[in-house]
């Protein structure tokens, strides 16, 4: 929904004009609320819902300049269905769930699971000793000030087999792990998938297959994503010595830096702000 309160949600449909734009809304208990939306955005993934105008902006913007991370790198979901085979003694390859995964660091669990290869496949023994971006497949939906979700990534090194809690991604030569993970951490990806992809879901929200690959990578990524690394690694550094300590001015130049790739105005960068605090 698009407030706290519930409401019945509805769709004011306009023209069979191809050329004129469609009406979406919301009916609450007092109102209703009207939003033209441009048909030129609809696409087979999602039908936008009440935005305002200057949101589609945004939208329209990455529409025109992105191409999904499907077509950039590989990408897969954990597998499920092998918790009945993990064991606590150290025996086989490290197993990664999506507790231990938080923002650029792996939190440490007291008792670690491990798998034995001869549970695995092939496929599944290439994928773990590959470096990779690991994500919570759950998404964190907050309420407060405003509801909007916070997505969690950090980087694999220690060649783990995930499980169907964690999203992964594993960059190329193209594309940079560093590159990735700092989008995915970044505010404008939580308010991209908020309010374009997830449509400000009230219920349980998955970073998986269908939803994860649809990330959005503007075209001038490739010379511009190594502006990243750097700060990538001065924040994984600092939480591997102290997972507390405070990266918040890293963070905040990520940010800068991904609304600047992405060509985002100044008024632009203070909604994705609100609509994130």
């Amino acid at each position: 929904s698009f407030k706290e309160a519930a409401y019945e949600m509805m769709i004011f449909i306009g023209t069979s004009n191809t050329n004129q734009p469609l009406l979406t809304g919301y009916l609450d208990k007092e109102a209703n609320s009207k939003f033209e939306v441009d048909r030129s955005l609809l696409n087979e993934h999602i039908f936008y819902f009440g935005f305002p105008k200057s949101y589609l902006e945004i939208l329209k913007k990455i529409t025109l300049n992105c191409k999904p991370i499907s077509g950039y790198c590989e990408y897969w979901y954990g597998k499920g269905g092998m918790t009945p085979s993990i064991n606590k003694k150290r025996i086989g390859i490290k197993v990664l769930t999506g507790k231990e995964v938080q923002k650029y660091y792996q939190k440490d669990i007291h008792e670690k699971w491990f798998i034995e290869s001869s549970f695995l496949s092939e496929d599944d023994i290439r994928k773990a000793n590959l470096k990779k971006v690991v994500v919570q497949d759950i998404v964190a939906h907050l309420l407060n000030p405003i509801p909007h979700i916070k997505l969690t990534a950090t980087i694999d090194e220690h060649n783990q087999f995930c499980f169907n809690t964690v999203m992964c991604f594993s960059g190329n030569e193209k594309i940079n792990n560093r590159f990735i993970l700092a989008l995915i951490n970044s505010k404008f990806a939580s308010f991209f998938y908020y309010y374009f992809i997830f449509n400000q879901a009230i219920r349980t929200m998955h970073f998986m297959p269908g939803y994860a690959d649809l990330m959005p990578i503007h075209k001038n990524y490739y010379d511009y994503q190594f502006h990243f690394i750097d700060l990538v690694d001065k924040i994984i550094s600092a939480k591997k010595a102290n997972p507390s300590a405070d990266t918040s001015a890293l963070e905040s130049e990520i940010d800068e830096k991904v609304f600047e790739l992405y060509g985002l105005t100044p008024e632009e960068i203070e909604i994705v702000k609100k609509a994130t605090a």
